[in-house]
């Protein structure tokens, strides 16, 4: 009952505060962190309230004690004493604070922290200041209780010192005291309900100078030390929106007994229960006040774990008609996101019968289609609707390869943590075919059914599993998957009794550790020989491992596991287009947009729309005739196209498009060709394709409004109609971000700002530079041969000394290319004995993998290696990321490598 009675303090303050926001403000100065060497307190606040009570007479005292301009610890609590005077209770509730702040230091310094001499405590009262600093004012006090001279005795020691502090600055009255609109906002005129952190400008004492406003970059998250104001403020706000429309009768809550108050809301931390009655009018006002509510506090519904209940009183046909708020888009993310993820436990543990899979999966598929209670018509099949998105599909898993990648993953992390009581047990029983790379049949054999299907999702990782080269002693060269995760084929002079017990190591040098090209050119095919020469050279003194072949970084993950599945079925381009679905899938999912045009664009891909000839092939007895002009077949060509209506609102749109140009394409390939076209000119933000997409959703949208409701429109009203869903866009796209934009502001990207972006990898940090090194690589995709390039600059003023050098190899990749230029760069400068020294590249990746923060290429795994070992031998070795104009000198040098093959050396 004590917390409660706080509680309702707490909320009686904030209800008599007609405007009010929490009492907490963040400061542009950096923080000091409890590492540093010096405790540097701001000033402490002190504030009371006297006489609050009405009853007892007693005033309530608060406190806020900031630690680096930021508040640790604060309190709002009523006195034990009744005072006689304001000044004489701001003398009693100075003992609080004292002690808090003694407390604080002494806990500082046995962390090893050293702290300030004095600590500055802010009061209001100008007598109360005089009473602990002046010992003539003690006959003012002779009432008071001893303890409360404990406030003069340390000041008296200088542990603490008072400051006069205005009204108007003190902070800690919005705890104490009910204030008035503007008083409140002139505390936190910039800190919000959702405690974004917003300063006011203010004053400091110091330099006489006003620091500007700064916004912090993260906010609030369950369990943070602040996450209680988020509860009590921003839902007391969101409970009052609620009681406020109930008591203007907007919507009714509901009520247990005749005569019992209603309920309209529930509220447990951040969860929220609603109760109205189901109508239509009651939905559209909650779903305003969450909007507002949303926008307001910053706060987003996680529809993911939404759900709506109907009384049973409810008839059917008002349940399907509120339950049309599922769109297809919602759909979609309740399957992904709720439905099957409930079952993820038990498919990480059990290989489920796929006569059960298959029974969930027609389940979840008739729930996408279905309709108003129907179960609707299935328009596009269901391997497709399982393919992942840039594989054409809509990404809603199959089950029965989703409980395979489970098991898949189980095994995976089983092998690679052997340190686990199931690695022993499981490694006790059956050791793993990873440490042999080879499939093991257990037919026969007697196993526990979770026992039988983790060996086979053994077998199946072996199956997506590749070879990374080490000494070369375990790979065959013919039998194994080594080359880009492949079998290479040897040369047609190579027999088979020849090529029978080669193995990898034969075609490693023994000495430099690199490849024997020539006899890897004589050996295998000319596209193996190109793959081989350009994979990174082997390490002699690492074992062979598998990694999986279908991520980068070679951990096995259950996005990637799925997809390996779903290719081994056989599941190549789609049936019903002849679309390339590698690029165009990929751009129609990237694209910014609204995800109803989105489905609708990948629907058209398939020929999945709900035209008369479509509907005429799946048996439907219909007249063919297009209802706008009459043709007599309306096929999805002639709707979009070649309809007199189509035409002109395709020429006088915003694009200008003749749409009956290029006839002889099909419709799938016309829509293909100019969305590509449209993103290699614009880019992913691309107007003109949000502009197509809708204008394809419009001309869909008047054909239904003329079949189904006879409403005849023109060129222009449909032109009207594209401006508006245009303006949706924009709004749907800047509201998106608005409510959450001060978490990320626009100076906050992925990407650090330009030259903040290193990586150290000698064994110490010198900030003076002997030299600076430019880097570059040139790369041939085709026959992946790569140029190196390196130049030396002057470390003050960045002019280039002309020494340098160049050189020329084989490689996979750009970033392969860039880090065998560093190596190249490394060894140059270590013969010419360089101990200090600073390189720029313009790749992002390299930096990002010589830091560990991004995953590793596992292609690149040793040449990283060799790097961090070459870059130890430097006392200080510091790589930065750099504009590609930086290092124009380095290219020009890797450009000559790369098209004259030949190596240089300057000599310094």
């Amino acid at each position: 009952m004590t917390q409660f009675g706080k509680n309702e303090r707490v909320k009686l303050t904030v209800q008599l505060t007609i405007s009010y926001y929490p009492a907490i403000r963040f400061y542009r100065s950096d923080p000091t962190p409890l590492t540093d060497s010096k405790w540097d307190p701001d000033p402490d606040n002190l504030g009371i309230d006297w006489e609050g009570c009405p009853v007892t007479k007693r005033s309530t005292a608060g406190f806020c004690v900031l630690l680096g301009r930021s508040p640790i610890s604060w309190n709002s609590k009523r006195q034990t004493i009744v005072a006689r005077s304001s000044a004489e209770a701001e003398y009693i509730s100075m003992v609080v604070i004292t002690c808090e702040v003694l407390w604080i230091s002494q806990f500082l310094k046995e962390l090893g922290l050293k702290c300030l001499d004095s600590v500055i405590i802010e009061c209001g009262n100008k007598e109360t200041i005089s009473i602990a600093a002046n010992l003539v004012m003690h006959e003012k006090t002779k009432h008071v209780e001893i303890d409360c001279h404990f406030v003069r005795e340390k000041q008296q020691a200088s542990h603490i010192k008072h400051e006069l502090v205005p009204s108007k600055e003190q902070i800690v009255d919005v705890v104490t005291k009910v204030l008035s609109v503007t008083q409140a906002q002139s505390y936190t005129q910039a800190a919000s309900p959702r405690l974004r952190g917003s300063v006011e400008r203010r004053q400091d004492k110091g330099s006489n100078k006003v620091s500007e406003s700064f916004k912090p970059k993260c906010g609030l998250r369950q369990g943070d030390p602040l996450s209680p104001f988020l509860f009590l403020f921003c839902m007391d706000i969101l409970s009052r929106m609620l009681q406020l429309r109930e008591d203007m009768k907007l919507f009714q809550g509901i009520k247990l007994s005749r005569r019992s108050p209603s309920i309209s809301h529930l509220f447990f931390a951040d969860d929220a229960m609603v109760f109205f009655k189901a109508c239509k009018a009651s939905c559209e006002i909650v779903k305003d006040i969450l909007g507002r509510f949303c926008k307001i506090s910053g706060q987003q519904l996680n529809f993911n774990k939404s759900f709506i209940k109907f009384s049973p009183n409810t008839s059917l046909e008002n349940q399907i008609t509120f339950k049309g708020i599922f769109r297809i888009s919602q759909k979609l993310v309740m399957i992904n996101s709720v439905l099957v993820s409930m079952v993820s436990h038990v498919f990480s543990s059990l290989e489920v019968p796929l006569s059960v899979c298959a029974k969930i999966d027609s389940l979840l598929v008739r729930f996408f289609w279905a309709k108003q209670g129907d179960k609707g018509m299935h328009w596009i099949n269901k391997d497709i609707l399982h393919r992942p998105r840039r594989m054409g599909g809509l990404g809603i898993r199959c089950l029965s390869d989703l409980n395979k990648a489970y098991l898949m993953k189980q095994v995976w992390r089983m092998k690679h943590n052997p340190q686990l009581l199931v690695s022993k047990v499981y490694s006790a029983k059956w050791p793993f075919n990873l440490d042999i790379g080879r499939k093991v049949s257990f037919h026969g054999k007697v196993l526990s059914w979770g026992l039988r299907g983790l060996r086979r999702a053994e077998n199946r990782i072996i199956e997506g599993c590749a070879w990374k080269i080490g000494n070369g002693r375990s790979v065959s060269a013919g039998g194994d998957k080594w080359v880009n995760g492949c079998v290479p084929i040897f040369s047609s002079n190579v027999t088979l009794a020849q090529a029978r017990n080669w193995k990898v190591r034969d075609f490693i040098n023994q000495g430099s550790g690199g490849w024997k090209e020539p006899l890897i050119r004589q050996s295998f095919s000319f596209d193996c020989a190109v793959a081989i020469s350009a994979m990174e050279n082997p390490n002699i003194e690492e074992h062979d491992f598998l990694f999986w072949a279908s991520h980068p970084s070679g951990n096995l993950s259950i996005k990637s596991a799925y997809a390996f599945l779903q290719l081994s079925q056989g599941l190549g381009e789609p049936r019903h287009s002849t679309v390339k679905w590698k690029d165009f899938y990929k751009i129609l999912w990237r694209i910014p947009s609204l995800p109803k045009w989105k489905f609708f664009l990948w629907r058209i891909s398939y020929e999945g729309l709900a035209v008369k000839d479509q509907l005429s092939r799946r048996g439907i007895d219909i007249s063919l005739s297009c209802e706008e002009c009459g043709d007599p077949l309306e096929s999805m060509d002639h709707l979009f196209r070649f309809c007199e209506l189509a035409k002109q609102v395709w020429m006088q749109g915003l694009l200008g498009l003749n749409s009956e140009i290029d006839d002889d394409l099909s419709f799938c390939e016309w829509v293909s060709k100019h969305i590509q076209l449209f993103h290699s000119m614009d880019g992913i933000k691309s107007t003109r394709i949000i502009f197509f997409r809708v204008t394809l959703w419009e001309l869909w949208v008047a054909r239904n409004n003329r079949v189904f409701r006879n409403e005849v429109m023109n060129v222009w009203s449909i032109l009207d109609h594209i401006s508006s869903s245009m303006e949706l866009h924009v709004r749907v796209q800047s509201g998106s971000l608005v409510n959450l934009a001060f978490l990320h502001p626009p100076e906050l990207t992925n990407s650090p700002p330009p030259g903040f972006h290193l990586a150290s990898i000698g064994y110490a940090f010198s900030s003076a530079p002997e030299f600076t090194l430019h880097i570059d690589a040139a790369w041939q995709k085709k026959f992946k041969r790569a140029g190196y390039g390196w130049v030396v600059a002057d470390s003050i003023s960045r002019l280039h000394i002309g020494r340098g050098g160049s050189s020329f190899g084989s490689t996979d990749s750009a970033t392969h290319a860039e880090a065998l230029a560093c190596s190249a760069c490394l060894s140059w400068a270590s013969a010419r004995g360089f101990s200090n020294i600073v390189i720029f590249t313009d790749s992002f990746n390299l930096v990002s993998m010589l830091q560990g923060k991004s995953l590793q290429d596992i292609g690149l795994k040793w040449t990283i290696q060799q790097l961090v070992s070459k870059g130890a031998s430097f006392h200080s070795c510091v790589i930065y990321k750099v504009d590609r104009e930086i290092i124009a000198v380095a290219h020009q040098k890797a450009q000559c490598g790369l098209h004259l093959a030949i190596s240089s050396s300057d000599v310094f």
